[in-house]
């Protein structure tokens, strides 16, 4: 017997006979021949189609005669299975012994055929012959996918060189939707690095801690400043920002204005005024949130280049027709000034009057080439006013709708202290001006007490009508004696009077001085940040509110008192699922979490809840299907009220969710003030 010459070296075979005898010498003549091959035997034609099936074998050794079904239906049959219609057939039988029964082999698609009684180097000869076919039948075809898979690379290469060649003459456009993308990216780790630093605030720190803590806020907010630079001009470049117009109050965008850069004026002891001219209308419709950030980039810029004296905010209106007209902001300040010669450089892109400035007061060079290009896309200009060593004075026109008198506007921010008097109870005579100012500002009445509590009694009885709030000093009332208590719990019990502590920033977190039976409302760390004063005021001044447990340091009337609301949170980041409860526990509520949109309609189907904080990335069903699903699925009294979570900052993202919809947007990192004002919105309904 000769030796295998096939490339296969285990190969398998299929023996089909219908008497054991002949499938047995086949057999054991094939494992000899092919030592380790794998033998498959098969008794009948039905049972060789299920074994060819079953075992895919290399070469099929058929009988052409047994009962049932022969040899050649067999072999017609097993050619015309994808599955065994290339396996080589060698025809064994004694049938085949003449030419006519030969062709009929050949035409029931046998492969080659050998006749009984034959001799066994023939048989082992054709079957290595057979299989050495097979075998470059086999690479054969493992060429031609390699060759089609070349095809297909080919193919897509240049359908890349197409798109290639479209990017190219699309790059302003890509540039601009890579760089929202990444924003997006980017917002989502701030929102934890900025609302946790919020949340570390809040609790118990010594005066180092504090400052570190200040220190991580402070570089995350400067951070965001430059992603939202970046993300504006990308937006403005390709054309694809887009303005809304909604009614708002004029005193409010002022007044938030000016409370994001207080901290800033604060700590260079700079006086921050404003005034909005008689004639101009108190409620106007236009793009609040953008003109409150020019409004803020100027102001911030003001604070910068300004080390002492003031920056003042003025206010215009001209009709146009009886429907709109024009706005004209002035943003002055007492700072360094800017050289004639340089003002043309004011409104790059990337520049700076002096480069050596940006080492000093920092920057990218975007703001003020952002604000410009803001007031115009608004149908106004911008311009500047400056002499070295004695100011600027920044001008800029926008255009605004005019609603109609009673026109509906957002909730006024400054509705609960407004007109309210404060009594200032302070021992340094410069931060209770500057106190008074602030509060001034914010349309507040505050009466300048003093720097003791001699005379309390005499001066609470002066007061007509009697204050209804008193900002004192932590140190004034741990000297109080017990007859200036008296006095101050008397006016507590007579007023309702909400008594607001000032105390040293290493002792937040703990327990008031314990001066029964006074009730502290609320404890207030210094340096005072402006935005968590007024963020109280509105809390302890609002209709209704009662007293807070006495040296809790918990404001009195939490929102979730005033606004009880049943909230489920729909969120998969880990961290922002952390900043989202932490600020809601501030509020006084408890939320539930669900980290997919499918969590949310069964939290939904098993309870109802009022509101839901919709995240709109999420696995398995985002916000914006799970929405839509919410909108058709559940009957008009299980609709909650949904508000948009999204890090993106993508042209029409608010549309979309309105469109899904969605009552409200909140853009991440998201604001504990822009958070309360949104639980604010949410209507109250009957608990069910």
């Amino acid at each position: 017997m000769g030796t295998a010459t096939t490339a296969e070296a285990t190969p398998a075979f299929l023996v089909v006979d219908d008497r054991e005898e002949g499938r047995t010498f086949l057999a054991r003549l094939l494992r000899y021949q092919f030592p380790g091959a794998r033998v498959v035997e098969a008794a009948s034609g039905s049972e060789a189609l299920a074994r060819a099936a079953d075992s895919a074998p290399d070469l099929i050794l058929l009988d052409a005669l047994m009962p049932e079904m022969d040899g050649f239906e067999t072999c017609r049959k097993l050619k015309a299975q994808p599955a065994t219609d290339r396996i080589p057939v060698l025809m064994v039988s004694a049938v085949l012994t003449d030419s006519e029964n030969r062709v009929s082999g050949l035409q029931s698609g046998a492969d080659s055929y050998i006749c009984k009684p034959f001799e066994n180097d023939e048989l082992l000869a054709q079957v290595s012959a057979l299989l050495r076919i097979r075998n470059n039948e086999l690479a054969l075809r493992a060429q031609q996918r390699v060759l089609e898979e070349e095809l297909v690379t080919r193919r897509r290469i240049e359908l890349e060189l197409v798109e290639a060649r479209q990017t190219a003459e699309h790059a302003a456009q890509a540039k601009s939707e890579f760089l929202a993308n990444m924003s997006h990216e980017l917002r989502t780790p701030m929102n934890g690095v900025i609302g946790l630093t919020d949340v570390l605030l809040d609790t118990e720190l010594d005066a180092e801690q504090r400052d570190l803590a200040n220190t991580i806020k402070t570089s995350g907010e400067t951070l965001l400043a430059v992603i939202n630079d970046i993300l504006d001009f990308s937006k403005i470049e390709s054309g694809k920002l887009e303005l809304e117009s909604r009614p708002f109050r004029l005193r409010d965008l002022v007044i938030h204005a000016l409370n994001l850069i207080q901290r800033q004026a604060s700590g260079k002891e700079l006086a921050l005024f404003w005034e909005i001219e008689s004639r101009t209308p108190p409620q106007v419709a236009g793009d609040e949130i953008r003109l409150r950030q020019i409004l803020s980039n100027l102001l911030s810029n003001a604070i910068k280049f300004t080390e002492r004296g003031e920056v003042r905010i003025h206010v215009a209106f001209c009709d146009l027709d009886h429907h709109n007209g024009e706005l004209h902001f002035s943003i002055s300040d007492t700072g360094i000034g800017i050289p004639k010669e340089k003002m043309n450089r004011l409104f790059r892109s990337f520049s700076q009057v002096d480069a050596s400035t940006t080492r000093q007061y920092g920057g990218t060079g975007l703001g003020l080439a952002i604000s410009k290009q803001l007031t115009e896309l608004m149908g106004g200009r911008m311009w500047v006013e400056s002499e070295p060593g004695r100011g600027s004075t920044f001008h800029f026109t926008v255009r605004v709708h005019v609603p109609p008198a009673g026109s509906p506007a957002g909730p006024a921010t400054h509705s609960a202290v407004y007109g309210r008097r404060i009594l200032l109870l302070d021992p340094d005579d410069a931060t209770r001006s500057r106190l008074a100012a602030l509060l001034t500002s914010w349309e507040m009445k505050p009466i300048e007490g003093g720097t003791t509590l001699e005379l309390i009694d005499a001066l609470l009885l002066r007061q007509q009508p009697a204050p209804e709030a008193i900002l004192l000093d932590e140190y004034l009332l741990r000297a109080a004696r017990p007859e200036q208590v008296a006095a101050l719990h008397r006016w507590q019990l007579a007023n309702s009077g909400a008594l607001l502590l000032l105390r040293p920033a290493d002792q937040r977190g703990a327990m008031a001085p314990d001066v029964a039976p006074l009730q502290v409302t609320a404890q207030i760390s210094r340096p005072v940040s402006a935005s968590n004063l007024f963020d109280i005021f509105s809390r302890v001044l609002a209709p209704g509110n009662a007293q807070a447990e006495a040296g809790t340091g918990i404001p009195a009337g939490p929102l979730a008192h005033q606004h009880p609301l049943r909230i489920l949170l729909a969120e998969d980041n880990p961290v922002n699922q952390k900043v989202a409860i932490r600020m809601l526990e501030r509020m006084g509520y408890q939320a539930t979490i669900a980290s997919t949109g499918a969590d949310v309609l069964t939290a939904l189907k098993q309870q109802f809840y009022d509101l839901v904080l919709m995240d709109l990335q999420m696995p398995v069903l985002d916000g914006l299907q799970a929405t839509r699903q919410i909108r058709s699925d559940f009957p008009a009294d299980r609709q909650p009220y949904i508000i948009a979570l999204t890090a993106s900052a993508l042209v029409g993202d608010r549309d979309k969710c309105i469109a899904a919809g969605m009552n409200d947007y909140l853009r991440k990192p998201i604001r504990e003030m822009d958070l309360r004002a949104a639980l604010g919105r949410c209507p109250l309904v009957p608990q069910k």
